[in-house]
């Protein structure tokens, strides 16, 4: 078992990676920040939250407030083995205005219920990717024992408009194995 030893807000040089990565990997416009956004603004893609991820969701609010870092500024763990982590925020593509939700569903779900309004994301400007389905409305997105395959996660389901950004923020492109 590992111990958390850092739980800290990313470095400048750390951020400008983050983007940059991003960036590279997923070439949808040519404007990638963080920033802080109203998320009764952000329109989410979903029509389902699953239950057991919302654990981990509600884990990473807790440690956001515990250690002093503001939700969901990119973030790093320091584990006692040498293992590092780094967390990316939400994802947002803004698209002619309007916000849809890339990638985080799980995180702002849970903020949402917590009713705190402002949150940092990772937003990707004038996206011109199609989105995968219709975009929802937060009161009519349902909690869910199983987790549902896109397309019955989506209404009208396009596989073409499916990023891959949730992978790809989860892969091992943000751990960093020290002295292995």
């Amino acid at each position: 078992m590992r111990n958390i030893l850092a739980f800290r807000r990313c470095t400048g040089e750390e951020i400008r990676w983050l983007v940059g990565t991003f960036e590279s990997q997923f070439p949808t416009s040519s404007n990638w920040q963080i920033k802080e956004v109203d998320i009764n603004e952000v329109i989410p893609l979903c029509k389902y939250v699953y239950s057991s991820r919302l654990e981990f969701a509600k884990e990473s609010i807790r440690k956001c407030i515990r250690y002093d870092v503001p939700l969901f500024y990119p973030y790093v763990v320091e584990y006692d083995n040498g293992d590092t982590h780094l967390v990316a925020p939400p994802v947002i593509e803004e698209r002619n205005n309007s916000l849809y939700l890339g990638d985080g569903m799980h995180r702002i779900y849970e903020v949402l219920k917590l009713d705190i309004p402002v949150v940092t994301v990772l937003i990707t400007h004038n996206c011109y990717l199609p989105l995968p389905g219709m975009p929802q409305d937060w009161d009519n997105v349902k909690e869910n024992g199983t987790q549902l395959p896109c397309d019955m996660n989506f209404e009208r389901f396009y596989r073409q408009g499916l990023t891959g950004y949730s992978k790809f923020s989860n892969s091992k492109m943000f751990w960093r194995y020290v002295g292995k």
